[in-house]
């Protein structure tokens, strides 16, 4: 197990204008996306998108996955129409596809559950359930990469 301050630091070498990891030290300062509300689907989208992007380019590059990707620990910057997402980083690195998926797809159904209980959708049922299925089909990271397009 590596110390989180070094993974932050091997970490940091991925992070672009739209996707960040870093670890906080003052929750107070970011929104997370559980607090946050969407004004468009096409918003919610990009995040998840983000998140899906930034957590395979974290794997392919040093075998990472975060061990507890929940909307609490995914904050949002937004300025005008550009939104970052920022994973805080609070676990180590660990080679293994099936859990990754494994916690991608648990990110999907408690940001939906976040999303439905915010009354964003019209109705109640599960507006992600085509991609929650999509994922179970899922193999391999290249298959996962897929998914994106």
């Amino acid at each position: 197990m590596s110390n989180t301050n070094d993974i932050v630091k091997k970490l940091e070498e991925l992070n672009t204008s739209s996707f960040q990891f870093f670890q906080i030290n003052d929750k107070n300062e970011y929104v997370s996306i559980e607090e946050y509300v969407p004004v468009s689907v096409d918003e919610i989208i990009v995040i998840i998108n983000r998140v899906f992007s930034g957590m395979i380019l974290a794997y392919e590059k040093f075998g990472f996955r975060h061990g507890f990707l929940d909307p609490k620990n995914i904050f949002v910057e937004k300025e005008g129409e550009e939104i970052k997402i920022l994973i805080n980083v609070t676990t180590s690195f660990e080679n293994n596809f099936p859990m990754l998926l494994n916690e991608l797809a648990t990110f999907v159904s408690l940001y939906e559950r976040c999303l439905i209980s915010k009354k964003i959708f019209q109705n109640d049922i599960a507006p992600f359930r085509t991609l929650q299925l999509e994922l179970i089909k899922v193999h391999n990271i290249d298959e996962l990469k897929l998914l994106l397009d």
